[in-house]
């Protein structure tokens, strides 16, 4: 199901934002190939990395929910991204109960995995 559900791959070089902050994207994008992250921009300019995501991670499934993306998501490495609309998204989750599971578990594991980032830098 996934498989035909994906019809728009694109290949992204190094350092290239996908999704920028406050951005209300059309898909959710998921890395099928190379690294990328979820960022923030400080004050200063820098970036203060909030997750690495690697093949198989979705970028962005809460945003049919919240409307808005709070950080840009930016390739580290070259990237092949596939790009599925939330509706096609919408549609795989009502029709199947282990792919709407499966995104729900993707979706808590990179919740908790920035919690513990989140600790991280509470410690330093």
């Amino acid at each position: 199901m996934l498989e035909q559900a994906v019809r728009d791959v694109r290949q992204f070089k190094p350092r290239h934002d996908l999704i920028l902050e406050d951005d209300s994207p059309e898909n959710v994008h998921v890395i099928l190939d190379g690294f990328a992250c979820r960022y923030k921009l400080l004050p200063d300019g820098g970036r203060q990395i909030m997750a690495c995501l690697v093949p198989g991670d979705c970028c962005d499934l809460h945003v049919p929910i919240l409307s808005k993306i709070d950080h840009t998501i930016g390739t580290l490495t070259a990237c092949k991204v596939a790009l599925l609309p939330h509706t096609v998204i919408e549609t795989m989750t009502t029709q199947s109960r282990s792919i709407t599971r499966a995104l729900w578990w993707s979706t808590l594991a990179d919740q908790g995995a920035s919690s513990c980032l989140d600790g991280a830098r509470l410690a330093m």
